[in-house]
C-alpha cells in the first residue's frame, strides 16, 4: 500500500517497494464494519482496503462511510 503524499515524497531514485507498506491492515467484504473503523482508527488510515480470500484488492471503505459508521 501507497499513499499518493508517501509516493511524491520519496526520492525520485528509490523503488516503490522501498517506500510502500508491505503488510497493510485489510478487511474482507463480510467485515464488521466496526473492524474497518477499528483498523483506520489503530493504523492512522483515511481509507482501508477491502480484499477477497486471496488478498485480491476489490475495493475500499472511505474516510467519510468511516466516520458515518463512528457516527451510527
Amino acid at each position: 500500500m501507497l499513499s499518493f503524499k508517501e509516493l511524491f515524497e520519496s526520492p525520485k531514485d528509490k523503488k516503490i517497494a522501498e517506500v510502500m507498506t508491505e503488510n497493510p491492515a485489510y478487511v474482507h467484504p463480510h467485515s464488521d464494519q466496526e473492524r474497518a473503523v477499528v483498523l483506520a482508527l489503530r493504523k492512522n488510515i483515511k481509507a482501508v482496503p477491502v480484499v477477497d480470500q486471496e488478498k485480491k484488492f476489490i475495493g475500499i471503505v472511505p474516510s467519510d462511510q468511516i466516520l458515518q459508521i463512528m457516527h451510527a
